[in-house]
């Protein structure tokens, strides 16, 4: 049985693939990535009205490209055992660690609706 995770990078592996081979398909990305994203998978996403689909045309060799993903808020950590026990003991040698799985989860889950 595939992983929620599998079937999102073959998802996202078949939309570069079309991006590479078709230029139109890459334009019309780029400009109105939910509407072509519909009609390339033949399904209509289910997304908040609250968020959008930006899309970048990152192909450019020429260029470095830096994504900065959101700032975490204390909801978004999740520590182990180990790391409430540095906490609690006051060794601040270790550094924590911020549980970014949480917030990729959050975003396969917005997507879900075109790999299902």
């Amino acid at each position: 049985m595939e992983s929620t995770e599998q079937k999102a990078n073959e998802f996202l592996a078949s939309i570069y693939k079309k991006a590479w081979e078709d230029e139109v398909f890459k334009r019309d990305l780029v400009k109105n990535p939910i509407e072509t994203l519909n009609k390339f998978t033949g399904k209509k996403a289910n997304i908040s009205i609250d968020k959008s689909v930006i899309v970048e045309d990152q192909t450019n060799p020429n260029h470095v490209y830096i994504n900065i993903p959101p700032k975490p808020s204390m909801e978004d950590v999740e520590l182990t055992e180990d790391q409430l026990e540095t906490i609690s003991g006051g060794d601040f040698d270790n550094p924590l660690y911020i549980d970014w799985g949480g917030l990729i989860d959050g975003v396969k889950e917005e997507v879900s609706s075109w790999f299902d």
